[in-house]
């Protein structure tokens, strides 16, 4: 039941009218059988996979504060983690890693692989098992006492709005949320109906209207020559932002009218002037999820383990943060998918960190020896034109159906149209199906969520809407609703990270 389906509308209405009559001590309860009763709708089965899943997280965390586990925390703490990834990766690894192996002990060229086990990867695992993962570290660490209600952990991990693609939120920021008064609020409600319509406005006009540029180039890229793969490369750059952050914006707004805050997802990533910036504003609780849980311990423990201050004249502290990063990146994208075109991604990703550390005043340098600072739009422009191009290349990889198709189009794109093909047998936009009409549409609404999204700190748009004369709110209101019902795409309602 994806959040942009009838269903899902229907099952929202009734739950959005029911809530507010529900008694305030009893609405998380409500809120764990509504979301108990949308997931067992897509999946019974795997419903009761969450509930014993979540069960053992509970007792273990039980067992950090008992006496008679006192010497074995870190065992408890161990088997707890251990349990939670090797339960993803039975659903999201094991098909892949048996498929991988068979082509290469027996042959490269097989096409198909029957698979070890027929699994439907249960929607949301992903997310679920690092809310779990950061409950168990968390309570280990002390940050908060292990949760005493099983039925309130159970909720935080399968709260509907946010259990198919996050946001991650933490156990000790969520929790309290649920037990704590969630009364009628008229503003943080509407602020909830507004990230609603600017979330359907990206999804809908903007990234499903680009799938039907993006889709067919990327499917067939031999087929198209470098200027329209480029094109595709930069379309699939907006079309997977819009997507995503088109769902979080929906997925806070959901929380939002219900009373709940949940962590911001995106702040404006392709506005960043540098990759380290651009993961502090892309998939925000991931990034920070990662950098508590794997790069920070990785880094401290390479830094231990480096006992002299250079190694090879090359500073330790830039090595451990070397190591920390690129493991980290390439986990982050076998997270996505046990695929090496997701592998390669994590792997370009920690690469461009690691080298923006090591040449941080190499650049600094530049800058000053160009004055650029004397020009700070330009300079801000450099930056944020660079870190947008190395950011949509990496993409390519993210988006290419194998990492050789990924290294022949950016061979295609960097070499010239006919490389690797027949040019005069090269396929036009037209045979794509996406019309004029549709490069126009597209074109005109991302020129527009640009602009707003440029303005969006000095002018911050939903907070003057909310306090407008209500002729005016409820104008802006139906204007984009028409927009939305007259120019959106509604042929698909899955989104791209639904299946991570």
């Amino acid at each position: 039941m994806s959040i942009l389906s009838f269903e899902f509308i229907f099952f929202f209405a009734l739950v959005i009218i029911s809530y507010y009559l529900v008694p305030i001590r009893w609405r998380w309860v409500y809120l764990l059988l509504s979301s108990m009763i949308f997931y067992g709708l897509i999946s019974l089965p795997y419903l009761f996979l969450i509930i014993i899943l979540t069960l053992i997280d509970f007792f273990i965390a039980k067992g950090f504060v008992l006496e008679k586990f006192k010497n074995r925390k870190k065992i408890l703490l161990i088997s707890g983690l251990a349990f939670n990834i090797l339960i993803l990766f039975f659903f999201k690894a094991l098909n892949p890693v048996y498929t991988g192996l068979v082509r290469l002990l027996h042959s490269p060229d097989l096409k198909t692989v029957s698979p070890l086990f027929n699994l439907i990867l249960p929607l949301g695992i992903s997310y679920y098992i690092f809310k779990k993962l950061s409950y168990l570290i968390d309570t280990y660490r002390e940050k908060h006492s292990p949760e005493r209600n099983y039925a309130k952990l159970l909720l935080y991990v399968i709260f509907f709005p946010e259990i198919t693609a996050g946001p991650i939120d933490r156990a000790g920021t969520m929790i309290p949320q649920f037990t704590s008064t969630r009364d009628f609020d008229r503003q943080q409600i509407l602020r909830g109906f507004q990230l609603i319509l600017w979330g359907l406005f990206k999804k809908l006009v903007i990234a499903d209207r680009l799938a039907g540029l993006v889709n067919p180039i990327f499917n067939q890229p031999d087929h198209f020559g470098a200027g329209y793969l480029a094109l595709a490369t930069l379309g699939f750059s907006i079309q997977i932002y819009c997507d995503f952050s088109g769902y979080t914006d929906m997925a806070i707004g959901i929380g939002h009218t219900l009373g709940y805050s949940l962590t911001d997802n995106f702040d404006r990533p392709y506005f960043s002037r540098s990759i380290v910036e651009f993961w502090k504003r892309w998939h925000i609780s991931l990034s920070k999820w990662l950098q508590d849980y794997l790069f920070l311990p990785l880094a401290y423990y390479a830094s231990r383990k480096l006992k002299s201050e250079t190694v090879f004249k090359i500073k330790s502290d830039l090595l451990a943060y070397g190591f920390g990063v690129m493991v980290t990146m390439s986990l982050c994208g076998l997270w996505h998918g046990f695929n090496f075109t997701f592998l390669f991604w994590g792997f370009l990703h920690g690469f461009y960190l690691a080298l923006s550390f090591f040449t941080r005043k190499t650049r600094r340098k530049i800058r000053k020896f160009l004055k650029l600072k004397q020009f700070p739009v330009l300079d801000r422009f450099i930056q944020i034109s660079l870190t947008f191009s190395l950011v949509s290349f990496a993409w390519i990889f993210f988006r290419a159906n194998s990492l050789s198709e990924g290294f022949g189009i950016v061979g295609r794109i960097f070499l010239g149209s006919g490389t690797g093909a027949d040019s005069s047998r090269l396929l036009t936009l037209s045979s794509t199906g996406f019309s004029p009409t549709d490069f126009v549409i597209a074109a005109v609404a991302i020129l527009l969520l640009l602009l707003i999204e440029w303005f969006l700190p000095l002018m911050k748009f939903g907070k003057r809407i909310r306090t407008a004369p209500r002729w005016q709110r409820w104008l802006i209101y139906y204007a984009v609703i028409f927009i939305i019902l007259f120019f959106g795409v509604f042929e698909s309602d899955i989104f791209i990270y639904e299946g991570f």
